[in-house]
């Protein structure tokens, strides 16, 4: 077991599994909306990427046909990749969440859906799972993602696709 500190205070990891271990059960929504008031946009990020078990969290804001990395959350500690920084949105896994409202691939290479839209190579090595949620502007406008993803399988539960689900809304008003 290892003990780190993020923005939504220690957390535990035992081996890939991390849970904090001051937050008791609360309401996510409740609480992502008081992170966000205090700690703003990336202590929300931080605390929503506790309930996944995806390394790394991020928003991508969409600009044209592009998607720009404005916050990033990483469960280890380290800075996102050049390459994730700026990504033309058809060369993401963003553009099916974007297109269907949410996308979630627990393996990306055994997926057909990905197999059938040519994503980069480099894209598709770097990411086994995904999972994603549009944001969206006062006027139903896209303006981009929340998505957690990883190196290596992960999986995800609807109740927490749920919650994902609405935080991306409330994180879409905080960006405006």
């Amino acid at each position: 077991m290892v003990s780190d500190m993020h923005a939504s205070g220690p957390v535990l990891s035992y081996g890939d599994r991390r849970r904090s271990a001051t937050l008791p059960e609360v309401d996510p929504i409740g609480w992502t909306e008081e992170l966000l008031a205090v700690g703003g946009i990336d202590a929300a990020l931080a605390f929503l990427n506790t309930r996944v078990e995806h390394r790394s969290s991020a928003i991508y804001r969409l600009a044209g046909s592009k998607l720009h990395l404005t916050h990033y959350f990483d469960a280890s500690g380290n800075r996102p990749l050049a390459i994730l920084e700026h990504i033309p949105l058809g060369d993401s896994f963003c553009q099916f969440a974007l297109r269907d409202g949410s996308f979630y691939v627990e393996e990306s290479r055994n997926d057909i859906r990905i197999s059938r839209t040519p994503l980069p190579p480099v894209m598709s090595s770097l990411i086994a799972s995904y999972v994603g949620f549009p944001m969206l502007s006062a006027d139903s406008s896209f303006i981009g993602t929340l998505c957690h993803f990883d190196i290596v399988a992960r999986s995800i539960t609807s109740a927490e696709m749920d919650v994902q689900r609405r935080a991306a809304a409330i994180l879409s008003t905080a960006m405006g």
